[in-house]
């Protein structure tokens, strides 16, 4: 049983990494990013049951220019704004595990695993959302506003950040409430 579970185990992995080879894996974050990004320390903060989060993340559609009813946010580190949507379609709840990433310049990104159901909910957002945009606030901060190219199965995301490793990884805890 130990070597079917093992095989089961393999052949999950391979399904994932054919899944990951044939979709962009992040709307549209690593175009807007210079430098491949890796994984560093390893380290992968996972969401306990009941955790409360210290650090509040949501997910918006967007637009690039104003219209009436739209709340107006700067990107930080950039010189244009999103006119956010009044829903929220993804948060904290939605985050099964997250992890620091850096790129070769030294940059710190985070990137997110979402639960089961948040998976179905970042695949039917982008589904629906093609060529618009999908804010990510991170404590009440628009980090990115990419636009959507295609839906994304893969039930990850990477938020590229001009920040720290040390911040990071601070926000990478706190989103799932370590």
């Amino acid at each position: 049983s130990r070597r079917l579970l093992a095989a089961a185990e393999l052949f999950v992995m391979i399904e994932r990494k054919v899944q990951m080879t044939k979709q962009c894996l992040v709307v549209a974050v690593i175009l807007s990013v210079c430098g491949c990004f890796r994984n560093e320390s390893g380290e992968i903060f996972v969401r306990e049951p009941d955790m409360e989060s210290s650090v509040p993340i949501q997910f918006q559609l967007a637009e690039l220019s104003p219209s009436p009813g739209l709340t107006e946010a700067v990107i930080v580190g950039e010189d244009r704004k999103a006119y956010l949507h009044d829903e929220i379609l993804l948060s904290n709840q939605d985050i099964a595990s997250s992890r620091v990433v850096m790129s070769k310049g030294g940059d710190a990104a985070i990137w997110l695993t979402f639960t089961n159901s948040g998976t179905e909910t970042f695949e039917r957002i982008t589904k629906a959302n093609r060529e618009k945009a999908l804010a990510i606030l991170v404590e009440g901060n628009v980090l990115c506003a990419p636009l959507i190219l295609e839906p994304i199965h893969t039930g990850k995301c990477q938020i590229p950040a001009s920040m720290s490793e040390q911040e990071a990884k601070r926000i990478a805890k706190g989103i799932i409430g370590e």
